[in-house]
C-alpha cells in the first residue's frame, strides 16, 4: 500500500503583504520541496502570514485478474514514483488515463507529480478530472482546491474546499486553507469560523494560530490577534513576519512599549525598512 508521509511544512505559499492600513491578503506562492514521497510544492503595514498546506493522501488501485484496464500502468507508476523516477511514473499514469479515462487513481497519480514539479495548471486539470469522476473522494476535492488556490483561482478553490469539508469536516488543512482562501479574497468574516475550527482541531498548530491572528487583525480584533500571535510564537521559531504582525497588533491596542520591544528584537536579526518604520511609529 502506497501511503505517503503526512506533510509537515513551515509554509507553502507564504507571501506576506498589504499596503499601509489595508486588510490582510496573500498574493503569491512560495514553493517547498519537503512534502515527502507523494509531494508537491508547492508588504507592508499589516503583514499577514497565511498558510497553505497539503493533506495526507494514500491511494492504491486493485491489481490482478479482472482489474480494470490501466490498473497495471498505475501500479507501475506508483512503483516508479516511490523510486524517485518521476518522469517515467508520469508516463505510466498518463498511459493509464489514455487507456481508461475513468481511472481516478491515474488522474491522482499524474496530479501528484505535476504538483511536485510545480506545474499547477496540469495538476489542477488532473485533480479536477478526478474530483468530477468521484465527487465524494476527499483527496481529489482537497487537492483540486489546493492547486486552484496556488493558481490564485480563489473562488473556485473555496468551492472545492467546501466540497472536501462536506466529506471530512474535521480535516485540519482543509479548514485552514479554506480560511486562507477567504482571507485572500478579502472576506475575513467568512474565513473566521474555519480558522477558529482549525485551532480547535489542533491548538498546537502554529500556522493555524498565526492564520487566526491574521483574521482577527483584519477584523480589527487586535487584542485577540495578539493572543494568537503570542501562542504561535510559543510553538514555532520566531520569524520576521510573525514578530511584525505581533508588533502591529500591539500598537493597535496601545501597548507601545511591548510593540517597541518586539520590533527591537526583530531588528537585531532582520533590520528591514518595515521594521524600522514601525519602530519609529512606536517610539513616537
Amino acid at each position: 500500500m502506497h501511503t505517503p508521509s503526512h506533510p509537515s511544512l513551515p509554509s507553502l505559499a507564504l507571501k506576506l503583504l498589504a499596503a499601509a492600513g489595508a486588510a490582510a491578503v496573500l498574493t503569491g506562492c512560495q514553493a517547498f520541496d519537503n512534502w515527502g514521497s507523494n509531494s508537491g510544492r508547492g508588504d507592508e503595514p499589516e503583514v499577514r502570514t497565511v498558510q497553505i498546506t497539503p493533506s495526507n493522501i494514500g491511494r492504491e488501485p486493485a491489481v490482478g485478474a479482472g482489474a480494470p484496464t490501466g490498473v497495471d500502468s498505475v501500479s507501475r507508476g506508483q512503483m516508479l514514483e516511490r523510486q524517485g523516477l518521476y518522469q517515467q511514473a508520469l508516463a505510466e499514469f498518463e498511459k493509464a488515463i489514455a487507456n481508461n479515462p475513468r481511472l481516478t487513481t491515474a488522474y491522482m497519480g499524474a496530479g501528484d507529480i505535476y504538483r511536485r514539479q510545480g506545474d499547477y495548471v496540469k495538476a489542477e486539470q488532473r485533480y479536477g478530472q478526478a474530483a468530477r469522476l468521484e465527487p465524494f473522494n476527499f483527496d481529489a476535492q482537497y487537492l483540486h482546491g489546493l492547486t486552484l488556490q496556488l493558481l490564485d483561482r480563489l473562488s473556485e478553490a473555496v468551492v472545492a474546499y467546501l466540497k472536501a469539508l462536506q466529506i471530512q469536516p474535521e480535516d485540519l488543512n482543509a479548514n485552514l486553507n479554506l480560511a486562507t482562501a477567504y482571507l485572500q479574497l478579502g472576506e475575513p468574516r467568512q474565513a473566521l469560523p474555519y480558522a477558529e475550527k482549525a485551532v480547535r482541531i489542533d491548538g498546537r498548530n502554529a500556522p493555524a494560530r498565526t492564520n487566526l491572528g491574521a483574521i482577527y487583525s483584519a477584523l480589527g480584533r487586535h487584542e485577540d490577534a495578539v493572543v494568537e500571535y503570542q501562542q504561535a510564537a510559543e510553538l514555532t521559531p520566531l520569524t520576521g513576519p510573525l514578530l511584525l504582525n505581533l508588533a502591529d497588533s500591539l500598537g493597535k491596542t496601545g501597548r507601545y512599549e511591548e510593540m517597541v520591544n518586539t520590533l527591537q528584537q526583530l531588528i537585531r536579526t532582520e533590520p528591514t525598512a518595515n521594521a524600522y518604520e514601525r519602530l519609529g511609529s512606536g517610539l513616537f
